[in-house]
């Protein structure tokens, strides 16, 4: 069934055209041509939801869907970046019309990388965070451990919205040990560029929770959070943090401790 949709959304397999026509005749030549307009249209063509949604069940169009993410995935490293991008944007699109399709409480991450496959290195926070409905929020980021959600926030450019970092620490803190995540990311993140920003975004809610907690550590704990634990992104603490209700309302012997 797949070749046979890849045959209707591209022509004749295999069949090549003068790079000229690739470049000049757009539409009839270019979908039946082994050049980046040719793959473009293919993923344009796979991933074409209202189509599947007319023709077929949601279950049968998404295991059409998850099978051409993996042929396409296959292909990946014959693809060039632009072509292989505009896949990804595909993926996303169609998870638009259905959110978390099988996603059934197991961990959210393993979900990631089966779904995209290949193509998961051009996730983002953004689009990462834009495909959780907001009701299920609570439930996907307590699948995530905080080891995994570490790798996640450690890939290179993968934080690229600091209101929505800001926004999943909160969150995650809730329902899951942020110490460990901390201690985790600290590990694998030296060498992932953060930005300036990225670290004054992540120190807002590691603050937040330190002052939280601070009444009830002992000596070592205090040091170990202020020395270690804080130590990447002390350099950026504001007067806002310093003033804050919960840095004020501290009772004179923790704060001796900070």
């Amino acid at each position: 069934m797949l070749i046979i949709q890849l045959s209707r959304c591209w022509g004749p397999l295999g069949k090549r055209c003068p790079s000229s026509q690739c470049a000049s005749k757009r539409g009839k030549f270019a979908s039946r041509c082994k050049c980046s307009a040719g793959w473009t249209a293919l993923a344009d063509c796979i991933f074409d939801a209202p189509g599947l949604d007319r023709t077929r069940s949601v279950t049968d169009a998404y295991l059409f869907i998850s099978s051409s993410i993996s042929l396409l995935s296959l292909i990946k490293p014959q693809l060039d970046a632009n072509v292989q991008e505009a896949i990804y944007r595909n993926i996303l699109a169609y998870d638009k019309v259905f959110p978390l399709r099988c996603y059934g409480n197991n961990s959210f991450i393993h979900y990631l990388n089966g779904h995209f496959q290949n193509f998961s290195e051009f996730l983002t926070l953004k689009d990462t965070i834009l495909q959780i409905p907001s009701n299920q929020l609570l439930e996907v980021l307590n699948s995530i451990n905080p080891s995994e959600l570490a790798d996640l926030l450690s890939r290179p450019g993968f934080i690229d919205d600091n209101k929505i970092l800001i926004r999943l620490l909160t969150y995650y803190r809730s329902v899951q040990n942020l110490v460990t995540f901390i201690d985790d990311f600290n590990q694998k993140s030296q060498d992932s560029q953060l930005t300036d920003d990225n670290r004054a975004a992540i120190l807002e809610v590691l603050w937040f929770h330190f002052t939280t907690v601070l009444s009830d550590l002992n000596d070592t704990d205090v040091e170990e959070w202020l020395n270690v634990r804080l130590q990447p992104y002390l350099l950026f603490i504001t007067t806002d943090l310093l003033a804050s209700n919960n840095t004020l309302t501290i009772q004179c012997l923790p704060y001796r401790k900070m």
